[in-house]
């Protein structure tokens, strides 16, 4: 009966989200007999025993998830394979409901598969602790118009929650399998659409820098060119630039045209900003992860190849909590929260990182880059 009472206890402090020290927990198992160790330690293996794919299927709330994934055999099998890890965020059945009506709303007619896979990071095992603000999850979905590399998903926190892609909140986290973990979450994940349309979702923030992209005839390549990084001034960086020199770069008003040639587009200050639209537009694909390891790189830009070149900077440690500090060096790296992207040495810096589109990565900023042989007629607003 002692015995009994002891493992009892020992259960309800692993299924309770109560916090204790390593060290405290180690002394209270120490002094327990052999057997009640052994028994506890079976109850944790438990727990672990099972692929990916039987822990969904012994749990109720995801047979709509587990459905779907026994119709591709390629991720069943991958899920049930042992020697694969894999950290999976599952859609409660209730999620599924919700997509269902988007779907119908929103006349979405992309295939399943590739929404399944958009839930899988592969070759990883995420502890739900380990998911920070910022941090990008390389996940199973590979796409041509990323010029094959895998689509990302962006971590947020918000009051406590970890949400990823401001979209679906993890309402259950570390679901131990063998070959990984699970962590449950209340929404579908929906892949991001072209960096056209993910730009047109924030209006408030980039409705001048697609303004300039419809004037010059940009827009398409937006939606249409394949792994671009995105540098995307703010409305605030457009208006630095100046009444004037926002007059002179979107009207013709007052411009002489040059001779025969009629259409706006073709008069000097929107010609000047086409080539600035095109200086924001990188040929390559590149992630914070891509700039924090080689700290600092050059992208050929859609302007003449011109280049851009970016720095990512650590920043001070003071602000980092002890925990963070404690971590290992190798994680430490790519936590984007550590660093700050600068553009052409201090030109412009970063602000909002790694929106994802399904072409590329949009990086806000918050200053307009000029290229050197465009000369604005104006001083620049301060």
């Amino acid at each position: 009966m002692h015995r009994f009472a002891i493992l009892f206890a020992l259960l309800v402090c692993v299924f309770t989200s109560v916090k204790t020290s390593p060290l405290s927990g180690a002394l209270f198992i120490s002094n327990l007999d052999e057997e009640s160790v052994e028994l506890f330690t079976n109850t944790l293996k438990e727990r672990q025993e099972g692929s990916l794919i039987d822990r969904l299927r012994g749990d109720k709330r995801f047979s709509r998830f587990v459905d779907a994934l026994s119709r591709d055999r390629g991720l069943r099998d991958d899920l049930e394979n042992k020697d694969k890890k894999a950290t999976v965020f599952a859609p409660t059945n209730e999620a599924f409901k919700h997509l269902e009506d988007d779907r119908r709303r929103n006349n979405d007619e992309r295939e399943l598969g590739d929404i399944l896979r958009y839930h899988i990071c592969p070759d990883l095992n995420i502890r739900g602790d380990e998911l920070h603000q910022g941090m990008l999850l390389r996940t199973d979905l590979r796409l041509k118009k990323l010029n094959d590399r895998h689509q990302r998903i962006r971590v947020f926190r918000f009051r406590g929650d970890a949400w990823l892609n401001m979209r679906a909140r993890i309402v259950e986290r570390d679901m131990e399998a063998e070959n990984g973990r699970i962590h449950a979450i209340d929404r579908v994940l929906i892949p991001p659409r072209d960096a056209r349309e993910m730009l047109f979702m924030m209006p408030t923030e980039f409705s001048t820098f697609l303004a300039g992209a419809e004037r010059t005839d940009m827009s398409k390549h937006l939606a249409d060119e394949k792994g671009l990084t995105i540098f995307a001034p703010s409305n605030e960086a457009w208006q630095r630039l100046g009444f004037e020199n926002l007059r002179y770069l979107f009207s013709c008003v007052g411009q002489d045209r040059q001779r025969g040639m009629e259409r706006h587009r073709e008069c000097k200050g929107v010609q000047d900003l086409k080539r600035i639209i095109q200086y924001h537009m990188g040929r390559d694909l590149a992630y914070t992860t891509d700039m924090m390891e080689k700290r600092e790189m050059r992208l050929k830009t859609l302007y003449e190849d011109k280049t851009v070149c970016i720095e990512a900077k650590e920043r001070g440690h003071k602000d980092r909590t002890h925990s963070e500090s404690c971590s290992k060096d190798r994680d430490n790296q790519r936590d984007v929260r550590r660093y700050m992207f600068l553009i052409n040495k201090g030109e412009a810096k970063v602000q909002f990182a790694d929106g994802l589109a399904e072409n590329g990565a949009i990086h806000m900023i918050d200053n307009v880059l000029v290229p050197d042989d465009v000369k604005l007629p104006h001083d620049r607003y301060e």
